[in-house]
């Protein structure tokens, strides 16, 4: 399973599903039994993935962005401030693109991104 949660943190990866539950490409597999079409909560597990996971993840990278989400993986955001983020008004989650773009490209220190961030979540508390 670790090894399926560090695919999962690939942008690539992710994108690939965000592209399989948004053009239902998952519908493309049926139950051996009825042959009826999976759900994406019914395909999630045979890619080893646990749909709510894979749900929360495609939310940060559809609001957040892909950037977003490797600067979550290298500093272990907490799940819950990711969680504040993702419920943010839209101000708030472009302030945590752009700490995540200057992370990308190394424009600022990681602990001040991380204050940063911090700061972000007391703000919706």
């Amino acid at each position: 399973m670790g090894r399926t949660l560090s695919l999962l943190a690939d942008g690539m990866t992710l994108t690939t599903l965000k592209r399989i539950r948004d053009e239902k490409l998952y519908k493309l597999v049926t139950e051996p039994q009825t042959k009826r079409p999976f759900t994406f909560e019914q395909f999630c597990p045979h890619l080893g993935l646990h749909p709510s996971s894979v749900k929360e993840r495609l939310r940060t990278l559809d609001r957040l962005g892909k950037e977003f989400l490797k600067l979550q993986e290298a500093m272990g955001l907490p799940r819950r401030q990711v969680r504040l983020l993702l419920t943010a008004p839209s101000e708030i989650q472009a302030e945590a693109r752009q700490i995540a773009e200057q992370a990308a490209k190394g424009d600022a220190d990681t602990y001040q991104l991380e204050a940063r961030l911090a700061q972000l979540c007391e703000r919706l508390e």
